[in-house]
């Protein structure tokens, strides 16, 4: 009975097992089907990979070699502007010394037409001094002449009336020559006063 006991529950259990090992063979199976289903999926997902690889290389290197291109592009241009500026930076040194050589003449000039300004200042100043020393005297010479003028039309006056004097003197003399002539008894005296009186305003 105990073998027996024994060799059922051996029986039970190599049925067991061999339902397990079945069932673990089925797992296995099923497994094995879906890693083979992933196989080929990881397959064909590593062939377009690979295909997305190879295209990218392609295009990063095609890109790279227009990058480049365009970096050379850049950089011939980039020197043709440095050189440019540098030719530009030497034309703006040489306009600048220039402008500095002129501006240098012009305060030159400045300076010295200031200095000429005040020479012909100092020279015009002078000849306006001379000018109102002049003037001065030219109103005192005309203030003299006047006063001279006065003194002559005073004198004109005078010689005027003298002029009258000696007219009716001469009339009075020729009248008294006259008169003596006709009367001898004319008096001498009156004569002599006469022609004094002529003779004087002759003088005059």
């Amino acid at each position: 009975k105990r073998l027996e006991f024994e060799h059922g529950e051996l029986t039970r259990a190599l049925d067991t097992h061999v339902r397990r090992e079945r069932g673990l063979q089925r797992e296995a199976q099923a497994l094995e089907a879906r890693a083979g289903l992933e196989l080929e999926t990881l397959a064909t997902r590593i062939g377009e990979l690979e295909a997305e690889n190879e295209a990218l290389r392609t295009g990063v290197t095609e890109a790279a070699a227009a990058a480049l291109a365009e970096l050379e592009d850049r950089m011939l241009s980039a020197e043709k502007k440095a050189k440019l500026l540098a030719a530009e930076r030497v034309a703006l040194i040489e306009r600048t010394q220039a402008a500095e050589g002129a501006v240098e003449e012009l305060l030159g000039r400045l300076m010295g037409s200031q200095e000429e300004a005040e020479s012909r200042l100092h020279a015009a100043e002078a000849r306006g001094a001379s000018l109102m020393s002049r003037m001065v005297e030219v109103e005192e010479e005309a203030q003299a002449r006047a006063e001279e003028r006065e003194a002559l039309m005073d004198a004109l006056a005078a010689a005027r009336a003298e002029i009258l004097e000696l007219r009716e003197a001469q009339v009075l003399l020729r009248t008294g020559v006259e008169a003596q002539a006709r009367r001898p008894v004319l008096a001498e005296r009156e004569l002599v006063v006469l022609a004094e009186r002529l003779t004087e305003a002759r003088a005059r």
